[in-house]
């Protein structure tokens, strides 16, 4: 693990542990491919995980990081300091079904575990959707908890049912793929959720799962 990692551990809520939190931002950096000016919105950013470590890595991105708790941001904050990369970001605090951005403000879109907290995800869904660009990539990290032994309080054991993303192909999202990240000591699993905005014509292909 990287050393100063664990500085990412949520203050609250569900944590998939150290080894899996490393793992999903080594993928989502990995697979990210960001080119110089592309600006990049960090949903629900909590600590900084996905929004922070992207902006380590691609050092002329922009990055927003949002996030409807002030206390979260400042946390954010604080880690993109320790990062050195806190100047080439913005936090703003908002809620993530109303974001404060015109329509395809960005060309890359993460948003955390959060998600599963959302009375309807769907609608956060759809809003990142707006702000993303044309064929963007939306990276969604999220836990299915279908298999724990016991669901936290307050989250949802599994968003992207059936339902839901034949609901995104209606918003406009492309393929929905999805990649096993780690299982976690409860039975869960943390999974790496992507899709793209608006893929072309004949490229949305069933569901698939690594």
């Amino acid at each position: 693990m990287r050393r100063g990692l664990e500085r990412y551990a949520p203050e609250d809520g569900y944590d998939p542990g150290p080894l899996a939190r490393n793992k999903l931002t080594q993928i989502v950096v990995t697979k990210a491919g960001l080119f110089p000016g592309d600006w990049v919105l960090d949903v629900q950013t909590g600590t900084g995980l996905l929004g922070v470590n992207v902006s380590r890595a691609f050092t002329r991105a922009k990055v927003v990081a949002t996030d409807s708790e002030r206390d979260a941001l400042e946390k954010a904050r604080e880690n993109a300091r320790t990062e050195g990369c806190d100047a080439r970001m913005r936090f703003v605090q908002c809620l993530p079904d109303a974001l404060p951005f015109k329509d395809e403000f960005s060309f890359f879109s993460t948003t955390g575990l959060s998600l599963a907290r959302e009375e309807e995800p769907l609608d956060v869904l759809d809003e990142i959707h707006r702000v993303t660009g044309f064929y963007g990539k939306v990276y969604v990290g999220t836990v299915d908890l279908r298999k724990a032994r016991k669901a936290p309080r307050g989250m949802k054991k599994w968003i992207f049912t059936d339902d839901a993303i034949a609901a995104m192909r209606e918003m406009g999202y492309g393929k929905v793929q999805m990649q096993q990240v780690a299982v976690l000591p409860d039975g869960g699993r943390l999974v790496l959720v992507t899709t793209k905005r608006f893929d072309a014509e004949g490229d949305e292909d069933e569901e698939e799962e690594e």
